[in-house]
């Protein structure tokens, strides 16, 4: 399985201007959203971006200055993408001679 492309959450203080700015500034097509909502789309060629209040962000706390969303098609893609990743994390702590149960208790990535 493949990744989609990643869309970044960029957070402003006003999605309306901040939308506007990518559109008359950066020529971006502006796809859905407003400032009401907390959230719009934006796009140019394959780049797509979201755009997002305070508001919204603290409602889902998100506190990062940035997100990366990764957009599959269905909850089997989300299911398989765990699975795949899963299973090749734990072979890598296996190659190196680690149990995936330590790993999993000290919370350690490779």
């Amino acid at each position: 399985m493949s990744f989609p492309a990643a869309v970044p959450e960029i957070p402003a203080a006003n999605v309306d201007k901040a939308a506007a700015y990518y559109v008359h500034t950066l020529g971006f097509t502006f796809d859905w959203g407003d400032e009401q909502g907390g959230i719009a789309g934006i796009s140019r060629g394959n780049c797509r971006q979201f755009i997002t209040n305070r508001s919204l962000r603290e409602s889902y706390g998100n506190i990062g200055p940035t997100l990366f969303w990764l957009n599959l098609d269905s909850k089997d893609e989300v299911d398989e993408l765990r699975t795949v990743e899963g299973r090749a994390r734990e072979d890598r702590f296996r190659a190196r001679g680690q149990t995936v149960e330590a790993a999993r208790v000290y919370g350690r990535r490779s």
